[in-house]
């Protein structure tokens, strides 16, 4: 557990109410004016206009910071540094940098050469010891002479041949553009291809692979991102032979997992099948024996089976964390042959990384359950995360940002079991001392969730700078002028993102039972998310665009009560989904519709919103969107038109979009 600091001591207060606080930000604050203006009128207008409205403006940033393109951060114990102390201040870093490079102008390039190899977060009081150095994720270059044939194809352009998918064309320079761009921006994330096999025998022999990176490619590649919905049902016809056709091949696996990796956006989220098709990528995956070792093959092909295995854990563990159901491999013999591929395998250590820390997730996940006592599974609990710890410390020489996030998100998610079940005392039975002990025992939790929640957000803004500074930006539609930073990232980090900002807004940002420090801390991360939701979105409708919605309507109501508890840790983001369509007055319930036929005998999902190439629905060419992503269907579409930035405007879909029933197979609310 993270260390609590003095200034998080639990202050009894009625839980029920909101208390925010009505501070100036630090920026507001560190403005000095004096007025010498004669007429009180005009004193009156210029003290309005500076007047910091952070409280009414959250969780977007203040006015002052909004034009000035500042952090809006607010702090109590913040004390306004005069000018002329800054500018003292200033001059003796100077002075310092020149005495240690020794006022040499190569020593200054030297040193911009170099730059530091650990992101160090920025001084900030409010937040503390919450976001500690993490390594850098270093620029992906990977040598293109012994991948997939690259450099070959790039001299030779007659092995690789223009071709087609349904009516959509590619050149081959389009082709390795694409290829290119995969490897270096989204192949380390899953790298289980075999990349022995060139472009043009790829091409020939495994069409669903090479189709499958291709399109994934186009989604965030700025000059292709417009073939996406053109590609898009031709590749749906080829995988659909693929899933129908018996036995699976190894590559038709491999397919699967990019695919669930990097899923297609779609406007409604239960038409995410992540989840079906990683059990169907699992169920292949045994069946071709990939989770034994064969004998009779050479090292490098069971060395691609075997991270392949991995992967199929890997995936569906964390889809199975972000849905709130059971792991889809969690025996004790299953978790040990995981364990042995760990350290037997051939691999990046920062995948290896990946895996391990999944595996401790689905150890976690089988024993922490409701129907346990409670004080057993806090016990458990910090046992695992000690072993989390151990995770780190064993792959410490290759720790990135990444491999922090992923450890942050699952020790947020023990947290965040942990206050879920904590049990709530009857306050006409119990005593006080009961009842101050389970405020007291939850208020730690609150905080430890509070640290990894704040820390984890912190990496997600590095992980997404990062990106920024070695990718192009994406266009974005008129409605939304700006241009959006293209990630690359697989979903994983996004729902996370959105997981860790809705455990801040139910347990720590309106809780009057944790002190205003805490509450600051939790409102000034909750700022960030927001404005990361903002800066990563391309139309306000978009998946970043919606949730940043669903923040701010949820910021505006300060609700802690959580409602749905039988999902697990997802209960929070279910929960929260659920409570934002009430808000907006829209229906929760509604069966999932049946697959008919149309006349001309073509199947139709009944899906009046759904993305269609050949015949668009209304809405989404009112919008001009050929493509939505997931976080759609919770704010939908009014009739015929809309406003934004009016947040009536939006009409926010709950359950519709996700079953609350308790099937194996839920939509899913990420």
């Amino acid at each position: 557990m993270p260390p609590v600091s003095s200034s998080s001591n639990v202050v009894q207060r009625d839980a029920g109410t909101r208390t925010r606080s009505s501070k100036a930000c630090t920026t507001c604050r560190q403005v000095k004016v004096s007025f010498t203006h004669v007429f009180s009128v005009i004193c009156i207008l210029i003290t309005f206009q500076l007047r910091c409205d952070a409280t009414a403006t959250f969780p977007g940033p203040c006015s002052r910071c909004k034009s000035s393109g500042r952090v809006c951060v607010v702090n109590p114990s913040f004390k306004r540094t005069p000018a002329r102390s800054q500018l003292d201040s200033l001059a003796h870093q100077v002075d310092s940098l020149r005495q240690l490079l020794g006022a040499s102008p190569e020593g200054v390039r030297k040193m911009k050469a170099h730059p530091p190899q650990t992101i160090q977060s920025e001084s900030d009081p409010s937040i503390g010891d919450h976001a500690a150095s993490v390594p850098v994720l270093e620029t992906q270059s990977l040598e293109a002479d012994d991948i997939f044939g690259l450099q070959a194809a790039s001299s030779n352009l007659d092995q690789v041949i223009s071709s087609h998918l349904g009516n959509v064309e590619f050149s081959s320079e389009a082709f390795l553009t694409l290829f290119n761009f995969f490897l270096q921006h989204q192949y380390y994330h899953l790298p289980i291809l075999d990349t022995r096999a060139s472009i043009g025998s790829m091409q020939k022999n495994t069409p669903l692979l090479f189709w499958t990176i291709i399109a994934v490619s186009c989604r965030f590649h700025p000059n292709y991102c417009h073939m996406l919905p053109l590609l898009r049902d031709p590749y749906q016809v080829l995988l659909g032979r693929a899933l129908t056709t018996s036995p699976m091949s190894l590559c038709t696996v491999q397919a699967l997992l990019v695919l669930c990796h990097w899923p297609f956006p779609c406007e409604k989220q239960p038409q995410d099948p992540s989840w079906n098709y990683c059990g169907t990528a699992l169920n292949a995956a045994l069946c071709l024996g990939l989770n034994s070792p064969k004998h009779h093959i050479s090292s490098q092909e069971q060395n691609i089976r075997s991270r392949t295995w991995l992967a199929c854990f890997h995936i569906g563990t964390y889809l199975s964390m972000r849905l709130g159901l059971p792991p889809p491999i969690q025996s004790s013999s299953s978790l040990a042959t995981i364990a042995n591929m760990i350290t037997e395998v051939d691999m990046p250590e920062a995948f290896a990384a990946q895996v391990e820390i999944q595996r401790h997730v689905a150890r976690y996940m089988t024993i922490l359950t409701a129907d346990q006592d409670y004080n057993f599974n806090v016990a458990a609990m910090k046992i695992f995360e000690r072993e989390l710890d151990g995770v780190s410390l064993h792959f410490k020489t290759s720790w990135n940002t990444e491999t922090e996030f992923s450890l942050l998100r699952a020790k947020l998610s023990l947290y965040a079991l942990a206050c879920i079940n904590n049990p709530v005392p009857d306050r006409s039975t119990s005593s006080s001392i009961n009842r101050s002990n389970n405020d007291h025992d939850l208020a730690i939790l609150k905080l430890a969730g509070l640290y990894f929640a704040s820390k984890l957000v912190r990496i997600f803004s590095d992980i997404v700078d990062a990106k920024a500074a070695i990718t192009c930006t994406l266009p974005t539609t008129d409605l939304l002028p700006t241009n959006a930073t293209s990630t690359c990232i697989p979903k994983f980090y996004s729902t996370s993102m959105s997981f860790a900002t809705f455990f801040l807004l139910k347990f720590c940002a309106f809780d009057g039972n944790l002190t205003q420090n805490d509450r600051d801390t939790a409102e000034n991360t909750i700022k960030i998310a927001y404005d990361i939701f903002l800066r990563s979105s391309i139309h306000p409708l978009d998946e970043s665009g919606r949730v940043a919605k669903v923040v701010e309507v949820l910021s505006k109501t300060g609700d802690s009560e959580l409602r749905i508890k039988d999902r697990r840790d997802a209960s929070i983001v279910y929960d929260s989904l659920r409570r934002a369509a009430e808000l907006r007055g829209r229906q929760t319930d509604e069966p999932i519709p049946e697959i008919c036929l149309e006349q001309n005998g073509q199947a139709n999902n009944d899906d009046p919103g759904g993305v269609s190439i050949d015949g668009a629905s209304s809405s989404s060419t009112l919008l001009g969107l050929e493509y939505l992503d997931p976080w759609i269907s919770y704010l939908g579409l009014p009739g015929e038109s809309w406003a934004y930035g009016n947040l009536e405007s939006y009409n926010m879909e709950g359950s519709d979009s996700f079953s609350m029933s308790n099937s194996s197979y839920p939509s899913e609310p990420t």
